[in-house]
């Protein structure tokens, strides 16, 4: 229940699949590693997390065995151990692609605090709103040097139309002359 509190916390509309099997006891080894390899076969997770909450070294034990051990290693879904507590390692934490040292922390691992995701997203739109500015600004900029350019063209053109009209009459002048 605390992975399952944990997870939701941090991610409010997270998508959990539990593959409930017996923990401890005889024939746990089996169970726990037909769960992952289903688990992994499915498709269904971007992540699984073998966990189970402290106990004696006899309760965890099912998590030293060879065909527990097989399973995480053999996953292609990554896989987070959180068994016991912190003093506490098996064999499977020696496999898996991340160790923690609860259960609890190995729901933290695994998902992404949504708070936090929401801070990143709005610091990407706030850099991206001020490089749009920015772009707009400098475009902006050059659209009214290019319109004062053009705005000057007829004047110039006046003015060296009007001094074409002059030589046209000096040369006619001397021609004539």
């Amino acid at each position: 229940q605390d992975v399952l509190r944990v997870a939701r916390t941090r991610f409010p509309g997270i998508q959990i699949v539990l593959a409930h099997c017996s923990v401890q006891g005889q024939g746990a080894e089996n169970k726990i590693a037909n769960a992952i390899k289903h688990l992994d076969l499915k498709e269904c997770c971007d992540t699984i997390l073998v966990v189970r909450g402290g106990g004696s070294f006899e309760d965890l034990f099912c998590f030293q065995e060879k065909v527990v051990v097989e399973a995480i290693y053999n996953a292609q879904t990554p896989i987070i151990t959180g068994i016991g507590h912190e003093i506490d390692h098996c064999n499977a934490d020696f496999v898996a692609d991340r160790r923690a040292a609860t259960p609890s922390q190995a729901a933290e691992i695994a998902v992404f605090n949504s708070a936090e995701l929401n801070r990143v997203i709005k610091g990407f739109r706030w850099q991206i709103n001020k490089r749009v500015s920015e772009v707009y600004e400098r475009q902006f900029n050059r659209l009214q040097h290019a319109t004062r350019a053009l705005e000057q063209v007829p004047a110039r053109t006046q003015h060296y139309t009007l001094n074409l009209k002059h030589i046209r009459m000096k040369l006619k002048l001397a021609m004539n002359s």
